[in-house]
């Protein structure tokens, strides 16, 4: 009787420690989502104390509870990817440094869903990482503001690019390396926040800190001069809407209506007055179909890439290896191309595969949903991933660098899992 106690009370101490690594584990992923935009240091801390945490209690799971592992969606094509990646590194043009890159970034990236599925249960899991991102982008925001105003941000001491595309238009870095990298954050998080603002039925305070933070974050996606963020903020912005309108129908709610029609209005009237006030707006926007203005000599990196590609077409250059073999010393300039040029076909295929399952499953969740404001939060990170599959068609920021490469697989990660809690049944309940 007293073993069988002993045993009782060592079992429901067990559930709350797992419960306790599942919350510090979850707090490690929102605070990355906070740190991925402009500290490196503080991102890698809580990403790799987050997924060592996750490497053991999975261990601790699967030999001594004899658990199942819960696993997120589309983890066989994750897993494909990672095994394909894998074995192109020995066909690298540099083994030693892709191996290492591999280990060191890429295998993190990847590793990120399989973490989100593990630590986040319930609703409110997700609002706080929603919330968590929210801070990442008043910091993002906020430096942007100041490097405006002073020609230098306050965290990475960056200053404002003086020549873009050769020309001498000024535009803003924030506390990243590049305008385009400023460009792709700033077009995600303007799409999540303007959608969260249409849809959400949140209190007065919460819409409000959304609208600042909109605000901070169309500012920089303005002053970013980066088009293909411009392009790629219209044109997912506009998807959206119209899966929601042809589909779901959302439309017939004349508030929804109303709120789409009065954010269009101040989507024109804020580049309007940008193209008034900046030269350097009107300068990117005067020679958008300019000659070879519109794809920014990306032609002739693409022709040189896909000759590259067919001279190494299974298995690639090797991982992070376009820099050192293209005479433009750069990246494709667009993700799918340059995944294939490194990985060859034995990485692109199950990247082109996730990409394209990802988006049915989740369209269809949005096209089918009866409630968008009870799934915002999810839809949110789907947003993101959205803009950045779009952006992507002339950048290559999703297996890039810290930054953008991590912030669009945490959020791939997060609505994956809560698209599988929501189909389950269990995001709508009570927390």
């Amino acid at each position: 009787m007293i073993s069988l106690f002993t045993m009782k009370m060592l079992q429901k101490e067990l559930l709350i420690s797992s419960k306790i690594v599942k919350k510090i584990i979850l707090f490690c992923l929102g605070m990355v989502l906070i740190f991925c935009p402009f500290s490196k240091k503080g991102t890698l801390f809580f990403l790799k104390s987050a997924v060592i945490l996750w490497f053991f209690s999975i261990l601790y799971c699967y030999f001594l509870k004899k658990e199942k592992i819960i696993l997120p969606s589309l983890w066989k094509l994750l897993s494909l990817f990672f095994v394909g990646v894998f074995i192109s590194l020995f066909f690298s043009t540099d083994f030693y440094y892709s191996q290492k890159l591999f280990f060191y970034r890429f295998s993190l990236f990847l590793i990120l869903p399989f973490v989100c599925a593990f630590c986040i249960n319930k609703m409110k899991d997700i609002k706080f990482l929603f919330f968590s991102l929210l801070i990442g982008v008043s910091i993002v925001g906020i430096d942007v503001l100041f490097q405006y105003f002073t020609g230098f941000d306050f965290i990475n001491k960056y200053k404002v690019a003086k020549e873009i595309a050769g020309n001498s238009s000024v535009a803003l870095l924030g506390p990243f390396g590049w305008y385009t990298q400023l460009g792709a954050y700033a077009a995600a998080v303007s799409v999540m926040l303007a959608c969260f603002l249409v849809f959400s039925k949140q209190n007065i305070y919460c819409k409000i800190l959304i609208v600042v933070l909109l605000l901070l974050s169309f500012f920089s996606l303005i002053f970013s001069l980066a088009r293909g963020a411009w392009g790629a903020f219209a044109m997912s912005f506009f998807i959206i809407f119209f899966l929601i309108a042809w589909f779901n129908k959302k439309f017939r709610n004349k508030k929804v209506l109303m709120n789409f029609l009065f954010f269009i209005f101040i989507i024109f009237f804020a580049f309007l007055l940008a193209y008034n006030l900046s030269s350097g707006v009107r300068k990117r926007i005067d020679t958008f179909f300019e000659g070879n203005a519109f794809l920014g000599g990306r032609d002739v990196i693409w022709e040189e890439s896909i000759s590259l590609i067919i001279t190494h077409p299974l298995f690639g250059v090797g991982l992070y290896r376009a820099p050192f073999v293209t005479s433009f010393k750069g990246d494709a300039h667009n993700a799918y191309l340059n995944i294939f040029l490194e990985t060859g076909i034995v990485g692109f295929i199950p990247f082109i595969l996730i990409v394209f399952i990802y988006l049915r499953k989740m369209s269809l969740f949005l096209i089918n949903i009866r409630d968008i404001d009870r799934n915002i939060y999810i839809l949110s990170f789907f947003f993101i991933c959205l803009t950045f599959f779009i952006n992507d068609l002339k950048e290559a920021t999703i297996n890039g660098g810290w930054d953008l490469g991590i912030f669009f697989w945490a959020s791939l990660g997060i609505s994956l899992r809560g698209l599988d809690l929501s189909l389950k049944g269990d995001y709508g309940k009570k927390d």
